[in-house]
């Protein structure tokens, strides 16, 4: 200012002093801006809401992140929950959980799956159902927990059951009285089966079916203690057909809980209850 002759105090422009004023203040926003973000990291810790492992991470040292950035995905170690399909027919045999209805008795699940070679089993209980059916299947699904899957929480000599196992499931069912158990061949197309009267002659007993299996047949109505079944082939059966006993059947001593049947045939059937599982 002097060396170009100027005379007086130079102005606060000249000077550049506003430049000056927002220089500092630049530091001064900059430099709380560093202390904010030092004590938002101090404070900063991301805590599952459960015990837990990772299943996929996707954030990496030294990444930047803004809120709403997902930075992996984790899963519980306390319970696991398997969906389990369950037909209609199967689902009319079951005491599933109701909706506002406490203290009550959940079904037991006993899930087996083969790993290396070996079949694992696990305890585990049904605690919901769900409310909609599957659009493709239309199936109802049931939901069971099993308790520290992972064997990581606790004493606990079971297996681990990893997440994404395939598992076959058999479900405690209701008791069921008076329910007869036949071989699945003796039952008919059109619903009924064929009995041998008092006569000796062949009749027919048209039954109600509780559950049908590839193998066996559960007949809850139709008929009676004392009633003879037929369970060998007869072409082109009759009303009225003479009839002549040739054997007692074995065919069930592999069926738990089975009736005795005749072949061609004749026993007598025990009646019998049945605590299902499916």
């Amino acid at each position: 200012w002097d060396k170009l002759g100027r005379q007086g105090a130079p102005s606060p422009l000249v000077l550049r002093l506003p430049k000056l004023a927002e220089a500092r203040a630049n530091v001064s926003a900059a430099e709380a801006d560093l202390a904010k973000a030092q004590r938002d990291l101090e404070r900063t810790r991301i805590v599952a809401p459960y015990k837990g492992l990772v299943r996929t991470r996707d954030a990496d040292l030294g990444q930047y992140v803004t809120p709403g950035t997902t930075l992996g995905s984790i899963f519980a170690v306390d319970t696991a929950n398997v969906r389990l399909p369950v037909t209609d027919e199967q689902y009319a045999l079951g005491n599933w959980p109701r909706p506002n209805i406490a203290d009550e008795a959940f079904p037991w699940v006993r899930l087996e799956a083969t790993v290396n070679g070996k079949t694992l089993t696990w305890s585990a209980q049904i605690i919901r159902t769900e409310a909609m059916l599957d659009d493709m299947t239309r199936l109802n699904y049931v939901v069971a927990e099993i308790q520290n899957p992972y064997n990581l929480l606790g004493d606990s000599h079971a297996a681990e059951l990893k997440m994404g196992t395939f598992v076959e499931a058999t479900i405690d069912g209701t008791a069921v009285e008076n329910v007869y158990i036949l071989p699945r061949e003796t039952l008919m197309t059109d619903g009924r089966v064929m009995i041998m009267d008092e006569n000796d002659q062949l009749a027919f007993k048209t039954v109600g079916i509780l559950r049908s299996l590839d193998d066996r047949v559960y007949i809850n109505d139709g008929l009676s203690p004392g009633d003879r079944i037929i369970t060998s082939a007869i072409d082109l059966p009759v009303t009225g057909m003479s009839l002549r006993v040739d054997q007692q059947s074995d065919d069930l001593d592999a069926l738990p809980e089975a009736a005795v049947l005749i072949s061609t045939d004749s026993s007598s059937q025990q009646q019998k209850s049945t605590d299902g599982s499916f």
